[in-house]
């Protein structure tokens, strides 16, 4: 008596080799990774973990190490770049100092009372042109208390980041970053 069903038994062996998942025993997502180069920061390479569909899986954790900030409530920190122009009228809230592989980024908080965040905007389009400074981006959307800009900026020494916003009333408030070799 012939059994046709053994017929089978070598293609279920095939399928069933081909819907593995690469030897990882655990079931868990496959990861590919890429790597960022905007230039200043995030050398290293990045895993995200994606699904069967190369999709980000959003049910996966990545851990990372976090940098040592330190926080300096009304301080401009001691090695933030001097020739960083600053407007007049503006008030340091607070400053940072954090450490990355190779890199020490700085940065410093301000309000400034009763002024236009254009024209905050405008006075480091005038300043960083007087320096001599290299303008990487220079970016602005909106008016009035809606209005943010940012400009970002190299010199021989460090890579400068500037965000200007309305503070919600007739002020601005104003973040100035540094990013250094260390």
């Amino acid at each position: 008596m012939r059994r046709p069903w053994l017929a089978l038994v070598p293609l279920i062996g095939l399928l069933a080799g081909c819907g593995g998942d690469d030897g990882d025993s655990t079931g868990s997502a496959s990861t590919e990774t890429t790597t960022l180069d905007p230039g200043v920061t995030f050398e290293d390479d990045v895993t995200v973990p994606t699904d069967a569909d190369g999709r980000p899986d959003p049910g996966a954790t990545t851990s990372t190490t976090e940098p040592d900030v330190v926080t300096q409530p009304g301080a401009v920190p001691e090695e933030f770049p001097r020739s960083f122009p600053v407007p007049e009228g503006a008030e340091v809230e607070t400053g940072s100092v954090g450490r990355v592989a190779g890199e020490l980024r700085l940065a410093v908080d301000y309000t400034i009372v009763d002024e236009d965040p254009a024209a905050v905007l405008d006075f480091y389009r005038d300043a960083l042109a007087e320096a001599g400074f290299t303008v990487l981006l220079d970016d602005e959307d909106g008016s009035g208390q809606g209005y943010i800009g940012t400009l970002v900026f190299e010199t021989d020494t460090y890579i400068g980041n500037v965000l200007v916003s309305g503070d919600g009333a007739h002020g601005v408030l104003l973040s100035l970053t540094a990013t250094l070799p260390d």
